[in-house]
This record gives structure tokens, C-alpha cells and sequence, in this order.
């Protein structure tokens, strides 16, 4: 593989001895990291917005940019939409997470990975580190993508929601913990909202938000979370180098 952190260095890292790779890259803080997966590991953020303008168009409400997406996009969903104008009944709104999943599904191929985050999960796993991909994404549309950008081998457990509405995912987590028997103390969660926070604050996880997701910095850090700009920093925290 070619990896990143201090330059391209094409050497294929599952021939490294773990002991040559802690000395490389440090030693582990965590055994598990937990991913989120829009906006954390995709950059995807512009597709939503792209979407959403369609259906405000429809609505005749004002358009969007990123800017005020970062700074207003909040779970549950539904909450986000009302602020956006949409006066919408709970069913409302269910008709309209189907329109968006079918619009979405359609699109969500063309977002790229984030620049450096293959390697460092690539890293991970060759050190030892279990990690998995805990995301409000739909369940089936979740393991298709993870299968999509290759990188279904890296991942002890792939979750999602067993729906398209994104109310959230603590209890999800909560699953996670129990099937994988985590140790709070040694788990670290890596998003880039306010609610995947809020996740790890509930199982007693620790966390990492990158700035560059689905909210802006300002509201990151607000959660009094760590901020990481880009998976060189987020590598620090994951490594005691």
C-alpha cells in the first residue's frame, strides 16, 4: 500500500512485524475505534445539500449552502427539515425519507473517500486494532457502500439503522458494545457530529469529531469533544507517538 502520513512510502504494511509497526506508526491507545460513516470517512456532505436544494426548490423555500448546512444539520432528521421551513407531519416526513433514500441511493456512489483515511484504517488493522462502522445510515445501503469502496475486510461489524429516517443511533451502539463486549476504556468513537458525541458520551467512549464533516467546527466544539482536521491529526489520537 502507499502510506501517507509522512509521505508515499510503497511498502505493504501487512509484511511489517508489529513490533517494526509500533516503532513506525506508535503504539495503540485503543483496541476498538468506532467510525461513523457519512461525513467521517466519505466526504459527502455537498450530496445532501445537493439534494436537499431539489426538494426546498419544490417547496419554494430558500436554498442552501454548505456553510449553513454545517452549522444547522442536527439528528433526528426531522428536527433539521422543520428548520428548514418544511411544516411536515411525522407521515410527512416519512413519505419524504423515502423520497430522499431513492434520490440518495442514486447518488451515493459518486461522493470520494476522505484523502489519508484508507490508510490510516488500513493502519489500524495491521496494528491490531478492531474497528467498526457505526452510522444512521440505512443497514442494507450501509454494507453495500462499505462493500463499494473496498473496505468490507477492515471491519469486524457493520452497522446500521433497520431504517431511512436517521432519529439516531445510541441504541444501535448500545447493541454494538454488548455483541462485541466493549471495554469503554479502551474504545474510542471518530465522527464528525454533535451526535456522535452524544453516543460515546453514552457508553462511556472515548471520541474524536473530525471538522471537516456534517457540522461545522464551532458546534464540534461546543461538545467539548477532541477535533481532529484531517486523519493525520486523528492518528495522533488513535497512536501513543
Amino acid at each position: 500500500m502507499e502510506f501517507r502520513f509522512g509521505g508515499p512510502i510503497n511498502i505493504e504494511m501487512a509484511s511489517i512485524p508489529l513490533i517494526i509497526l509500533e516503532a513506525w506508526v506508535g503504539r495503540p491507545a485503543y483496541k476498538t475505534v468506532v467510525w461513523d460513516w457519512n461525513g467521517t470517512i466519505v466526504e459527502d456532505a455537498w450530496l445532501f445539500v445537493e439534494l436537499m436544494n431539489g426538494y426546498l426548490k419544490k417547496q419554494g423555500l430558500p436554498s442552501i449552502d454548505i456553510a449553513s448546512y454545517r452549522k444547522n444539520f442536527c439528528f433526528p432528521v426531522i428536527d433539521y427539515y422543520r428548520q428548514l421551513g418544511f411544516n411536515i407531519t411525522d407521515k410527512e416526513f416519512r413519505d419524504l425519507g423515502k423520497q430522499f433514500i431513492s434520490d440518495y441511493i442514486q447518488g451515493c456512489k459518486r461522493p470520494k473517500l476522505y484523502k489519508g483515511i484508507v490508510d490510516l484504517i488500513r493502519c489500524n488493522y495491521d496494528s491490531g486494532i478492531v474497528q467498526c462502522v457505526l452510522s444512521a445510515q440505512r443497514q442494507d445501503i450501509l454494507r453495500m457502500l462499505v462493500a463499494f469502496y473496498g473496505l468490507e475486510k477492515y471491519f469486524s461489524a457493520v452497522i446500521g439503522l433497520d431504517n431511512h429516517y436517521a432519529y439516531g443511533k445510541i441504541d444501535r451502539a448500545q447493541d454494538l458494545s454488548k455483541k462485541l463486549d466493549l471495554d469503554p476504556n479502551s474504545t474510542l468513537m471518530v465522527g464528525d457530529t454533535n451526535h456522535d458525541k452524544a453516543v460515546a458520551d453514552s457508553l462511556g467512549w472515548s471520541c474524536v469529531l473530525l471538522s471537516t464533516g456534517h457540522q461545522s467546527t464551532d458546534r464540534l466544539l461546543a461538545t467539548n469533544a477532541s477535533i481532529a482536521d484531517n486523519p493525520l491529526q486523528l492518528k495522533k489520537y488513535i497512536y501513543n507517538d
